[in-house]
């Protein structure tokens, strides 16, 4: 009985599942019917387009628009939706449509994907995940396509209005506007309140967590919500307001960027900005043409990400905010690490400076690597792949496209890593390990820090 239970690991099917995913995708993206022309997608850049797709990233080798057919682009909006939710979440939902009893191994599954530590109530969440997910989707697919209908006809607009919905809610950045301005992306509707308004909000629905929705739907009254969404919703609002600001002011004077816009025009674009960084991937303005400090902030908004439960990714809000609190505690002096009148555990602590040791390693490995594959590219772009791959927010300094082969395949593994690494990581930090328990301990070492 012990051996069938270490062989079965949440985590290994979790991260075996997308893989087996990025797989399928990327042979149906090899095959003649998902180009344009006819003729084979390579492999590496149809591995690449499946990877970014399952991984909610949006990086793109091809043009989305003008490379792949309506079979291309469906195959890489399914991979999309799939990724978001998780595959285990699409295998229940077909259980549910089946009418099959979900196993106990599917809820250990389940489980596993949405970072729940209990099972009992994991189906019923799964279902008004599902929902939920569904209705969010049809209202956003809904608006674009009444948007779209003013430049396009009603079925290439129906079309659009769906493929962005789902991209946008997943945080794909995945876009079909290539055909319009090159790679523009949403570069058309840069001072479109509409399109605007509607993509943020996706993106942040998205970005949010799962269950802060059903937090604030539960609680109905602020002071109620628990500790974790009060995280959630206070440090998304604090970084899409710094970031905005930070963008608008940088960059207003910028021709390339800002400067050319009209005055609402730049504040819908600042805030468009600020918002994309939390690993949406869209942009109404060039990040190749941001100004230095701009990309700087614009990368630290990107390594932070959405968070936990959410189809973003990075190192997560919370993660990020219980680091700070925890080292202005330190500063102060304090013993414990409070927030919103409760105490942060110390092994929540240990934990969330894991994550981000482990995300600024990669990063910082991916790095020299891809300076040495790319000598010919400045250490600005560099930087923004990688850390857009790894926090799968899918922005570029349009370099994605000229990368040699092991770049690419390097970019992949990051995104599936940003996808499943840190993730799972995390997972199996916060989960006790067999015999975890120390049999003794040592002395206490003189050690001096600061």
């Amino acid at each position: 009985m012990y051996e069938r239970k270490k062989k079965f690991s949440p985590v290994k099917v979790v991260a075996a599942g997308f893989a087996i995913l990025i797989l399928i995708g990327g042979l149906l993206l090899c095959t003649p019917f998902a180009s344009v022309d006819g003729t084979a997608t390579p492999f590496v850049d149809s591995i690449f387009t499946a990877t970014s797709a399952v991984c909610v990233t949006g990086l793109v080798v091809k043009n989305t628009a003008l490379h792949w057919s309506s079979f291309g682009k469906g195959v890489i909006l399914v991979l999309i939706q799939i990724g978001g939710l998780g595959f285990m979440s699409v295998a229940t939902f077909i259980s549910f449509a089946l009418r099959r009893r979900v196993s106990l191994k599917e809820r250990m599954l389940l489980a596993e994907m949405l970072n729940r530590s209990e099972l009992q109530g994991i189906v019923k969440l799964t279902r008004n995940l599902l929902l939920g997910t569904f209705v969010i989707e049809g209202i956003g697919a809904l608006i674009l396509s009444l948007r779209f209908m003013a430049d396009y006809s009603p079925l290439e607009a129906l079309a659009k209005g769906v493929f962005h919905s789902v991209s946008a809610f997943c945080n794909a950045g995945f876009d079909l506007f290539g055909d319009v301005k090159g790679n523009s992306s949403l570069a058309l509707y840069a001072e479109d309140p509409v399109v605007n308004i509607t993509i943020m909000m996706l993106v942040n629905l998205g970005g949010l967590g799962f269950f802060v929705w059903m937090d604030i739907l539960s609680a109905r009254r602020l002071k109620k919500l628990s500790t974790h969404s009060k995280i959630v919703l206070s440090v998304s609002l604090i970084l899409l307001v710094l970031g905005a600001v930070a963008v608008y002011i940088f960059e207003y004077s910028n021709p390339d960027t800002l400067g050319k816009l009209s005055s609402g025009g730049k504040i819908l674009a600042a805030l468009f900005q600020s918002v994309t960084c939390r690993t949406a991937g869209f942009e109404t303005v060039s990040q190749a043409s941001l100004t230095l400090p701009s990309k700087l902030i614009s990368a630290i908004l990107m390594f932070i990400g959405g968070s936990p439960g959410s189809t973003a990714g990075g190192i997560k809000t919370v993660t990020f905010a219980v680091l700070v609190v925890s080292a202005l505690s330190v500063a102060r002096g304090r013993e414990h690490t409070n927030i919103f009148k409760r105490r942060i555990p110390l092994s929540v602590i240990r934990r969330s400076l894991s994550i981000v040791m482990l995300g600024v390693a990669v990063v910082f490995v991916s790095l020299v690597a891809i300076s040495l594959l790319e000598p010919s590219l400045g250490l600005e772009a560099i930087v923004y792949e990688v850390v857009s791959a790894f926090a799968t927010v899918g922005l570029s300094c349009s370099v994605t496209p000229t990368l040699c082969v092991a770049s690419k395949i390097l970019v992949a593994v990051l995104m599936y890593f940003g996808r499943i690494g840190i993730l799972t990581f995390g997972m199996s930090l916060a989960q006790k390990a067999d015999g975890s328990e120390d049999l003794y301990m040592y002395a206490d070492a003189d050690i001096s820090v600061g």
